[in-house]
């Protein structure tokens, strides 16, 4: 069983979120000669375009720009759970992000709750301050605590969910203060893929809007 199914109730399983296709950049780049030229190669690598997705049934809506090759599977009730992941990912979707409407009633209770609740099973690091979307957020790094057995939960969402760590993952959290709503975020990957994941994770997170 995953964290995302732990999560949430099979029965929940609904809604569905919107899409649009970014501009397509991908053009030809070289033009239309047949013509041999000493001009210099072109070394550019046409990236590939992004998706400008719209969590509108969240329960703080946003937006972020996602790469296209990445999927945005609807895995729970769309006002509690939204996921993006890349490619490598696989179907349990243990590399992705994930926003998460949390069952306590601010940021900082849920920031408490996090590091009350992690006991001798998590190892956190201290929360640090930063931003995302133009709101405060509390940042932390976690990692299963060596010797813990199963995946314990972490913390509490909404309607009685709850979130733990995938067994050899690491993550990172952002719990954000959305005018006084929390919303936290989850990036978390094999331990070995977790250093370049996150590089990817921090571009699309640096377009999210709420």
């Amino acid at each position: 069983m995953t964290s995302i199914t732990k999560v949430l109730l099979a029965g929940l399983l609904v809604g569905s979120f919107a899409a649009c296709s970014g501009d397509d950049d991908s053009g030809d780049g070289g033009g239309g000669s047949t013509t041999s030229t000493t001009d210099a190669p072109d070394t550019t690598t046409t990236k590939a375009s992004d998706e400008e997705l719209t969590a509108s049934q969240f329960a703080v809506p946003f937006t972020l720009d996602k790469p296209s090759e990445w999927s945005n599977p609807t895995l729970g009730p769309p006002n509690l759970y939204f996921v993006v992941a890349p490619p490598e990912s696989n179907s349990d979707y243990t590399t992705a992000i994930e926003f998460m409407t949390p069952l306590a009633g601010t940021a900082q209770e849920v920031v408490d709750g996090i590091t009350d609740g992690a006991g001798s099973n998590y190892v956190l690091s201290e929360p640090t301050e930063t931003t995302m979307g133009g709101h405060l957020a509390t940042q932390i790094e976690v990692a299963l605590a060596d010797g813990t057995a199963g995946e314990p939960r972490l913390f509490t969402l909404g309607e009685g969910g709850n979130w733990s760590l995938f067994a050899g993952n690491r993550g990172r959290l952002y719990v954000v203060d959305v005018d006084g709503k929390p919303v936290v975020v989850a990036v978390e990957a094999p331990d070995a893929d977790f250093d370049a994941f996150s590089e990817e994770a921090e571009a699309v997170l640096q377009t999210v809007a709420f």
